[in-house]
C-alpha cells in the first residue's frame, strides 16, 4: 500500500549521477528560451510544504547549503515513520556534486544508495554509477546488494539511456533496461519509454510543461537528478527544467496514472503554490507551498 510519503515523492516530480569535468552551474542540457532569475529575490528553495484536502501539513522537503551555495542535503520530514535524506558531494570548489547518498528507512526495510556523477565538459550527464545495499524485515531479514551503471547519449530532440544492473545477493544475476525519450525545446522529457531484457515495453510516461523554470533548475544538484521518468517516477529520480503540468504514466500491468498541476507564481515567475490533481475516484488533491532564502 502507497505510504504518506512515497505518494509525496510521487507527486513532487513536477517541481522538478561520477567524478567529471565540473565548472559552474548551467543550465545545459542545450540551448532553451526561458530566462533565469537574476534578480536580487529570494530564489533558493528552503522548503516545499504538502498541504492536504483540510489545510494540514502532511510532509514537507527540506534543503541545507554551504557557504558556496551549494546543496549539501535534501531531507523529508514526514508524518510516518519513514526517512529519506540526500546528501551530496563535492570536489573542493566545484559547485556540481560528483557524489550524491540516498538513504531511505521505511516500515520494514532499510536502503542505502551511494551513486557517482559523470559529466562531459559542457557538464552535460553521461553516466551514473550506483551501488544500492537493501535490508529487508529487520536485522534477520533478507539482505540485497546491486549496482547500476546508466550511460546518456544525446542526438537533436532525443535522449537515450542504457542501463545495466548488476544483481550480487541474494541471487546473482543481471538485467538491462533501454530508455528512450523526446525532448522539447528547453530539454524537457516529453515523453518516454522503458524497454527491460526479456519482458520488452515495460512503462511509458507522457508530460506537458509551462514556460516557468523549476527552482530545481537553480540549485547545485540538479543535475544529480536526471534520471529517466520511470512509470511510477519518484521526485529525486528526474528533475525538469520546467514545470510539469501533466503526467501520464503507464507502468506495464498497472492502472493509468494521471496527475495534473495548476500553479500560482511569485513576480519572479517562480512558484509560490501548486495544487495537485489525481484521476482517483473522488479526485484527491494535495496542495505545495514554496518557501525560498537568500543566499
Amino acid at each position: 500500500m502507497q505510504t504518506a510519503t512515497l505518494k509525496f515523492l510521487l507527486i513532487l516530480v513536477c517541481f522538478i549521477f561520477f567524478i567529471g569535468c565540473q565548472k559552474e552551474i548551467s543550465i545545459e542540457n542545450g540551448g532553451g528560451s526561458t530566462p533565469i532569475v537574476t534578480n536580487t529575490d529570494s530564489i533558493y528553495l528552503d522548503k516545499i510544504y504538502a498541504l492536504d484536502n483540510n489545510g494540514n501539513r502532511v510532509d514537507s522537503i527540506m534543503i541545507t547549503y554551504d557557504n558556496q551555495k551549494r546543496v549539501i542535503s535534501m531531507g523529508f520530514n514526514t508524518v510516518s515513520p519513514d526517512v529519506y535524506m540526500y546528501n551530496y558531494f563535492y570536489n573542493g570548489a566545484d559547485t556540481i556534486p560528483f557524489k550524491s547518498r540516498l538513504i531511505q528507512v521505511s516500515s520494514g526495510s532499510s536502503d542505502t544508495t551511494t551513486t557517482y556523477h559523470y559529466y562531459n565538459s559542457n557538464q552535460r550527464n553521461i553516466k551514473d554509477s550506483a551501488i544500492t545495499s537493501r535490508l529487508d524485515g529487520g536485522p534477520f531479514g533478507s539482505y540485497w546488494l546491486y549496482t547500476e551503471i546508466v550511460r546518456y547519449n544525446y542526438a537533436v530532440g532525443k535522449r537515450y539511456a542504457y542501463t545495466d544492473f548488476i544483481f550480487m545477493s541474494p541471487t546473482p544475476g543481471s538485467s538491462v533496461r533501454e530508455d528512450t525519450a523526446v525532448v522539447d525545446n528547453e530539454n524537457n522529457i516529453t515523453s518516454s519509454k522503458a524497454y527491460f531484457s526479456g519482458s520488452g515495453l515495460q512503462n511509458t510516461s507522457d508530460l506537458t510543461f509551462d514556460t516557468h523554470i523549476n527552482p530545481f533548475r537553480l540549485l547545485s544538484n540538479f543535475k544529480a537528478h536526471q534520471r529517466f521518468p520511470s512509470g511510477e517516477t519518484l521526485f529525486f529520480e528526474y528533475f525538469p527544467y520546467n514545470n510539469i503540468l501533466s503526467l501520464r504514466e503507464v507502468n506495464h500491468g498497472s492502472p493509468v496514472n494521471i496527475t495534473k498541476y495548476t500553479y500560482t507564481y511569485k513576480p519572479n515567475g517562480l512558484p509560490e503554490t501548486a495544487l495537485i490533481t489525481f484521476n482517483s475516484t473522488p479526485p484527491d488533491t494535495t496542495r505545495f507551498l514554496y518557501r525560498y532564502r537568500k543566499l
